[in-house]
């Protein structure tokens, strides 16, 4: 009779720790699959995100006239009347002319109109034909901010570059990341 009992708690505790093995393993797969598929949605939405803005830089750059590049008030008017909410670039928008100086700035009172953008990244790329440009973070020299800008061509009626439109997100308030 001992030598049954101890077969049959041999038996039990072998069962217990191949089921809590297999328990184990089913919870590790179960709980990967949960953090891939949220993971994967995260970056899915954060990527629509970051499209949607590349949009929104592209149209106004396609659809700003260029004439308007030497009209500092014409372009700031002109700039005002994309009226974007904050949450879509909670630093606004600035327009770039041909040699990198803001003839326009959303909000106004960050006061960037006249101040050159020419030595920042990607500006001299974008202004050489290089097309739409999104940044990686950086500290802007203007703010001393971190910032991700999106730049996108502002073309002349002979498809030349004249200018830039950048959206720029402030990564240090409230953002779309």
């Amino acid at each position: 009779t001992l030598g049954v009992l101890v077969v049959s708690l041999l038996a039990l505790w072998s069962a217990v720790l191949i089921l809590d093995r297999t328990l184990r393993q089913d919870m590790e797969t179960s709980i990967s699959a949960q953090q891939f598929s949220t993971v994967s949605m995260i970056a899915s939405e954060l990527d629509r995100s970051i499209r949607e803005r590349q949009q929104i830089v592209k149209t106004i750059a396609d659809n700003y006239r260029s004439a308007l590049l030497n009209d500092s008030p014409a372009a700031q008017a002109t700039l005002e009347q994309y009226p974007l909410p904050e949450s879509i670039f909670n630093w606004g928008l600035i327009i770039l002319d041909k040699q990198g100086v803001a003839v326009a700035s959303m909000p106004r009172d960050i006061k960037r109109t006249g101040v050159s953008f020419l030595d920042y990244p990607h500006t001299k790329e974008v202004l050489n034909g290089a097309g739409s440009v999104t940044s990686d973070p950086l500290i802007s020299e203007h703010s001393q901010q971190p910032v991700i800008v999106m730049m996108s061509p502002i073309h002349d009626e002979h498809q030349q570059v004249v200018g830039i439109v950048v959206g720029v997100t402030n990564l240090q308030q409230p953002n779309f990341l």
